[in-house]
């Protein structure tokens, strides 16, 4: 067997602008992975989520959207999802309902948006 050097270039190893284009380092965006639903380090910081904090996560299938908000309560926080950390200062939530709801999506980043009326963080996936 042959060895072959995985560089920093390599499909494992890209970051999240080398993934999701320019826009991943600016706005705050929503990535669909396989294992769940990362969120890009603008996301944490214009929104004030941190590691470990619970966060509730909604989906409308007919509209294609994702939202996200905060639980009202300690109580409802025990049935919410954690943000865990991730790669270079972006969040990780391990929720596998999102590729099993679009499956279509998984591998694409999409921007967040605060809808205020409703007090939720948005994502369209279109």
């Amino acid at each position: 067997m042959a060895w072959e050097m995985q560089s920093s270039n390599s499909r494992n190893f890209q970051s999240g602008v080398a993934k999701y284009g320019a826009a991943w380092a600016e706005r705050p965006m929503v990535a669909i992975l396989k294992n769940g639903l990362q969120c890009n380090k603008a996301f944490a910081e214009i929104f004030g989520y941190k590691p470990k904090e619970a966060v509730n996560v909604f989906f409308d299938k007919t509209r294609l959207k994702i939202g996200f908000q905060r639980p009202a309560t300690t109580a409802a926080s025990d049935a919410a999802y954690r943000m865990a950390p991730a790669y270079k200062g972006g969040l990780l939530i391990t929720c596998t309902r999102a590729p099993k709801n679009f499956p279509k999506h998984v591998g694409k980043a999409f921007p967040a948006t605060l809808n205020n009326s409703d007090k939720i963080i948005e994502v369209q996936l279109s």
